[in-house]
Parts: C-alpha cells; structure tokens; sequence
C-alpha cells in the first residue's frame, strides 16, 4: 500500500444522544473527521484502508459518495504499524 492508493474521501461519524423536551432522547450523527482512504469493493461490503492514527471504532459509520455504512470488522492495523484495514457495509432504509 502506498499513500497515493487513499483516493477516495470519507467521513467518520459518532452517534450522539441529545435528550428532548419529552426526557426521552434523540440519536444524531455527528461528522467526527475526514480522511483519504483507499476503498475496494469485496462483496458484499467494502474493504476501507486508511492511515494509522485514525480513531475509529464499530460504533461509528461512514459516509462515503453520498451513502452511509456500517463498519462490519473490527479495525486491524498492520505489522507496520502504518495502515488501519476495517471493512463497511451500505446501510439500507
């Protein structure tokens, strides 16, 4: 892998929980970052590599080209210590 293959822009959001009037709550998505990533389809989902120092968990979701995703593994980073591997999946209404 090699910093020219992150290509593709995608947003890293974290889910909040803000309370109503009612003393219930509301979920909102908040974007967190935007990093380069490199982004390969792998049926059914999408294997996403970005650079270490990203944090980022299963919670979270991505918005990439307009669509959201789930993250579907846990993030592994590489021997190297250099790249963050996770795969995502398109969340369908």
């Amino acid at each position: 892998m090699n910093i020219g293959d992150l290509r593709e822009r995608i947003i890293l959001q974290t889910r909040q929980q803000v309370v109503d009037d009612l003393g219930g709550y509301t979920e909102n998505w908040t974007d967190t970052t935007t990093v380069w990533a490199y982004v390969k389809p792998k049926p059914p989902n999408y294997q996403v590599i970005v650079r270490c120092g990203v944090k980022l968990d299963t919670t979270m979701r991505i918005k990439w080209r307009g669509q959201l995703f789930t993250i579907a593994t846990n993030p592994t980073t590489d021997p190297s210590r250099r790249w963050i591997e996770f795969s995502i999946c398109e969340i369908r209404d």
